[in-house]
């Protein structure tokens, strides 16, 4: 499986997610190929985490943070989101082709 993949015009990632870093940044695919690094600051303590990584995806990808669900992983720190929509795509990810 890969990291990312289109639903329509949705965008689904998994996601291994570093807390406690010293900033909020996309990292890089994982070795195994199945994963995408991101970094945020926040603890996972309370949910916190999931909030940040939201607010830091909202932002990247140029939508609302609740245009971001959190499909799986909400106590892991491999996690798959959607973003609905995205705008903007602020790490290389091939949209599909338009079909006819």
């Amino acid at each position: 499986m890969s990291w990312y993949r289109w639903h329509g015009e949705d965008l689904e990632l998994a996601l291994r997610v570093q807390t406690r870093a010293p900033r909020d940044d996309f990292v890089g695919i994982d070795p195994s190929g199945d994963y995408y690094r991101v970094r945020i600051q926040s603890p996972p303590v309370d949910g916190k985490g999931n909030q940040s990584l939201k607010r830091f995806l909202a932002e990247a990808f140029g939508v609302a943070p609740s245009h971001i669900t959190l499909l799986s992983g909400e106590h892991a720190r491999y996690k798959r989101l959607r973003i609905q929509h995205p705008r903007l795509l602020p790490i290389a990810v091939a949209r599909p082709a338009p079909t006819d």
